[in-house]
This record gives C-alpha cells, sequence and structure tokens, in this order.
C-alpha cells in the first residue's frame, strides 16, 4: 500500500467529512426509531373515505 502524505487543512477535510457521516448516521437512527410507524387504514373510515378531506 502506498502511503500518501496530507496536509493539515486535508487531514482537517477528512476529519470533518468522517465526522459528518458519523453524525448523519445518527440521526438516520434517531429518526427511524422516533418515528411511529403508520397504518393507511388508520387514516380512512368504514367506506375507504379519507374524512380530512
Amino acid at each position: 500500500m502506498k502511503t500518501i502524505n496530507l496536509t493539515n487543512n486535508e487531514q482537517k477535510i477528512i476529519n470533518l467529512n468522517s465526522n459528518l457521516s458519523q453524525q448523519k448516521n445518527l440521526l438516520k437512527k434517531e429518526f427511524q426509531t422516533k418515528t411511529p410507524s403508520v397504518n393507511p387504514k388508520e387514516f380512512f373510515n368504514k367506506e375507504g373515505v379519507f374524512p380530512g378531506i
């Protein structure tokens, strides 16, 4: 494997990108656990009509 020397700024950019990816994944997980699953049938009455319209 070839070694690549990075400048300080390049290393900072890589670290920031890595941190953003981690935060994005955490937010995704949090959203998935906090979002209730929705049953579409709950929105319709017995006749199959959407009462909100």
